[in-house]
């Protein structure tokens, strides 16, 4: 039977995900629930975790690390931010325990210059790859994606974008709302939409969403898509500008990967990929280990 090395938990605002770690980082069991911070500060935070520990037998009983928004200001225990640059063992060594408990909470990062920028999560999912010494370009897409740049075993700075936000509020707009009607994927309308972006604005393309359903030139569920293509296409196109040489790692999973490896591809850059969630559950397993004294 393996022996675990402790339990790691990604502790978003909405989610919580928790994994029985082996060493290297693969999961022997694991656990997930959706519960926003504001539940959890009423059902209180022990309570969540003990049910979230629950379905892993002798969890509650070994070294338990966290990251993400539990860490928070308004999580359960608020730990500070660790100043860019930082090495995984600045991120490691600066987790703090809740008050009178076993948990430890990692901080998340915060950048000062050239321009001010926070994550908080993210950071773990770079821990592994700061512990290998690469010099490389990360991109973690999501609703706040992330550009994260690491040199010599250094995070040196980070950059964000609202792309999954801005799609979301489009959506929503009564600009875009009956002209971008969700559909299976199409390929073809988001690579028009990657395609325009490079061409045009983004304040000026986002409208074209609109223009072109009502012109006759696309359907709602083209357009759809080709907001998607859009968002999507000006983030990329924005770091591909700015680090024309560097080699990137896609940090991601399930439909997020492939429409960003898709719209990579269409830019004409090769991007090297891995999952986010196995970077994540490696990044607590270092975490684990480093305070274990493994």
């Amino acid at each position: 039977m393996v022996t675990p090395l402790g339990v790691g938990i990604d502790w978003g605002s909405s989610n919580i995900r928790a994994w029985l770690l082996r060493k290297d980082g693969e999961a022997i069991a694991r656990n997930h629930i959706s519960i926003g911070l504001r539940e959890a500060r009423t059902r209180g935070f022990r309570q969540v975790l003990h049910e979230l520990l629950k379905p892993m037998p002798g969890a509650e009983e070994l070294p338990i690390i966290a990251c993400g928004m539990v860490g928070a200001r308004d999580g359960w225990s608020e730990v500070p931010y660790v100043s860019c640059p930082a090495s995984s063992l600045t991120i490691m060594g600066a987790a703090q325990p809740v008050p009178d408990g076993r948990l430890k909470i990692l901080p998340g990062v915060v950048q000062t210059h050239p321009s001010a920028d926070v994550m908080r999560g993210e950071e773990t999912q770079l821990i592994g790859i700061l512990a290998e010494q690469q010099s490389v370009t990360v991109c973690l897409p999501g609703t706040h994606s992330k550009w994260a740049y690491a040199e010599g075993g250094h995070l040196t700075g980070f950059r964000t974008y609202v792309t999954g936000d801005l799609f979301a509020a489009a959506r929503a707009s009564s600009i875009f709302a009956a002209f971008a009607q969700e559909a299976p994927f199409d390929a073809s309308s988001f690579r028009k939409g990657i395609d325009h972006a490079c061409a045009t604005p983004l304040a000026r393309a986002l409208f074209q969403t609109r223009a072109r359903v009502a012109t006759g030139g696309m359907r709602p569920d083209q357009a759809y898509w080709f907001l998607s293509g859009l968002l999507i296409g000006a983030e990329l196109l924005c770091e591909i500008k700015e680090h024309p040489g560097s080699r990137v790692v896609l940090l991601a999973d399930g439909a997020l990967r492939d429409l960003y490896e898709f719209a990579f591809d269409a830019l004409g850059r090769t991007v090297v990929c891995r999952s986010s969630e196995a970077a994540t559950r490696a990044g607590l397993a270092l975490a684990l280990r480093y305070w274990s004294g493994d």
